[in-house]
């Protein structure tokens, strides 16, 4: 049975690195899903290549910076309990709705892929940070 996504509602994940520290040091990040419109602009520019038999072998997704900024841009809503090298709280910050850009230089950047990845996959992914 389909389930109506909600594009307003906010899911918290934990990078996969994070999820073994202790709960007062992990780091929440605040998603949501894509929009229909975002989705499909991004899928314009995304290159999929099956290699193999097929589809179950393998596939490789191509993801271009500027897909993982545009992904973070529409699906990143905020975070909790990140903090900077002096362990003082970052705070998140908006400009009419939308995270600010710099926002995005704070985040490392395998830990930008990783959620990128996330909010492309959105509901089509198992919630693997529900752990805690």
């Amino acid at each position: 049975m389909a389930i109506a996504v909600n594009p307003n509602e906010k899911i918290r994940y934990i990078l996969k690195g994070d999820r073994d520290l202790p709960v007062e040091r992990q780091t929440v990040f605040l998603l949501k899903p894509l929009r229909a419109k975002d989705a499909a602009r991004m899928q314009d520019g995304a290159a999929e290549i099956d290699i193999g038999k097929g589809r179950a072998d393998s596939t490789m997704r191509i993801m271009s910076g500027t897909q993982t900024l545009e992904a973070l841009r529409s699906g990143l809503a905020g975070w909790e309990n990140f903090k900077n090298a002096q362990g003082e709280e970052v705070v998140w910050r908006e400009n009419n709705g939308e995270p600010r850009p710099e926002m995005f230089d704070l985040i490392a950047a395998k830990d930008r892929r990783e959620l990128a990845e996330r909010i492309i996959e959105g509901r089509d992914l198992p919630d693997e940070s529900a752990k805690n």
